[in-house]
């Protein structure tokens, strides 16, 4: 694919994304191979610069890529590059922080700081499975204070917390899904509920678990880890707003709505 690049005239270069503004030109094509996580420092390291950013999903899970329903073929993503649409997609704002697929503040977030001290653990899925198991024995409800469009603050007794940016026509605004309760059955149903339908971005109505659109939220109290994209973070009080990118994902039709999928396709 990065032959036919070059023959078609793009510039071509084998770059890595750390966590830092990238020394590229803009009105380029970057092409990103990897995960949810590659993607999120990827965008955060591009800021404003007028790019078009294709994605190869190389991950374990690459949740924006089957969001999205972007090419998952190396020819597939080589027609869109050279003839597809290009459309920019929400973001959640965290701070100065963008991140893509979801925030997460509670069990999921915990799995992923165990992941991220594990050494010399599996890889792939199985890596996750120890994690994930003493997360849920040691189940953990963390009482937090919500605040949604400038509403008086709520107190949030959770053992799980997610939020999802989305957009209807051109208003993006942020999907908050809240489970509630500590009855380790009843979380893993609600749990799987909502891991089903953050790459969908539906609301979802069970017992115990809650789903709120809102612009901005300022959330404080006992979070610990805070997860975007996969990354860790600890930041203290979080102070979100929904926002729309400048960077334009290749593969992407620039018309909304969005059509969530499940399927790579």
């Amino acid at each position: 694919m990065l032959d036919l690049l070059r023959q078609r005239g793009f510039e071509v270069d084998m770059n890595t994304f750390p966590l830092r503004p990238l020394d590229i030109d803009d009105e380029r094509v970057v092409l990103v191979v990897g995960g949810d996580g590659t993607l999120h420092g990827a965008f955060n390291a591009l800021g404003d610069k007028r790019v078009d950013l294709a994605v190869f999903p190389a991950g374990l899970f690459n949740t924006f890529c089957r969001t999205y329903s972007l090419p998952c073929s190396a020819f597939r993503i080589f027609e869109a590059i050279v003839e597809g649409t290009r459309g920019s997609v929400p973001v959640g704002i965290m701070g100065k922080t963008l991140f893509l697929s979801n925030l997460s503040i509670g069990y999921k977030a915990a799995v992923a700081e165990d992941l991220g001290g594990g050494e010399g653990l599996p890889r792939g899925l199985l890596s996750y499975v120890n994690p994930m198991v003493r997360e849920l024995i040691g189940l953990r409800v963390r009482r937090l204070y919500l605040r949604c469009d400038g509403s008086e603050s709520e107190v949030v007794d959770t053992p799980l917390l997610c939020v999802a940016p989305d957009r209807e026509g051109k208003r993006p605004f942020l999907r908050l899904y809240i489970v509630a309760g500590k009855n380790r059955l009843k979380f893993l149903i609600a749990a799987l509920a909502v891991f089903m339908a953050l790459p969908l971005r539906r609301d979802v109505d069970l017992p115990g678990l809650r789903c709120i659109r809102a612009t901005e939220m300022e959330i404080e109290g006992d979070m610990g880890a805070v997860n975007l994209d996969g990354e860790v973070y600890y930041p203290g009080t979080v102070r979100l707003h929904a926002g729309v990118s400048g960077v334009k994902i290749i593969g992407i039709d620039p018309s909304f709505p969005i059509r969530h999928k499940l399927l790579l396709g």
